[in-house]
């Protein structure tokens, strides 16, 4: 906490570079100083043990593990495109920019780190939830209230 209470004093005076700059200075003390809880300057050991540490596995075994990440605006119609292929999301994201996580045949989506859905990898030119097709039907008022799940229903039945 006393670190953090350091970086607080000078609140929002620093720029990026300068800040980078404070970090690595208090880095610097903190990893030559005696450590209170173990009595000993962890610099020094840090240096013994890194002939011991492993490097990491080369690119081509890392990258099956990696998830790519993609971004997509949403459109008017509250959908997003991926391959050619559009997809439904509720119709309070429309207009923001969405992430996208795409493995197991599904595509992930998120906004910000909020979750919103998920959908199968699809041939389908247009791919809806029903429950976005409601919401996007009622935002539209384009049908009566009671019509509108079970003309959902009916439309995405096709």
């Amino acid at each position: 906490m006393k670190i953090l209470d350091e970086i607080r004093e000078y609140n929002v005076r620093l720029n990026y570079r300068e800040l980078n700059d404070l970090v690595t200075r208090i880095n610097n003390r903190v990893n030559t100083q005696v450590n209170q809880g173990t009595g000993r300057i962890p610099l020094m050991y840090f240096n013994k043990e890194k002939a011991f540490l492993c490097s990491q596995p080369a690119d081509t075994i890392r990258k099956p593990y990696q998830i790519a990440t993609h971004t997509a605006k949403v459109n008017h119609s509250s959908m997003f495109q991926y391959n050619g292929c559009q997809y439904s999301v509720p119709p309070e994201y429309v207009g923001k920019n969405v992430s996208l996580q795409i493995y197991d045949g599904y595509i992930h989506v998120y906004y910000s780190t909020y979750f919103i859905t998920i959908h199968m990898i699809s041939k389908k030119k247009l791919n809806y939830h029903n429950e976005h097709y409601t919401a996007i039907a009622r935002k539209s008022h384009a049908f009566k209230d009671e019509n509108i799940a079970d003309r959902a229903k009916k439309i995405l039945k096709r």
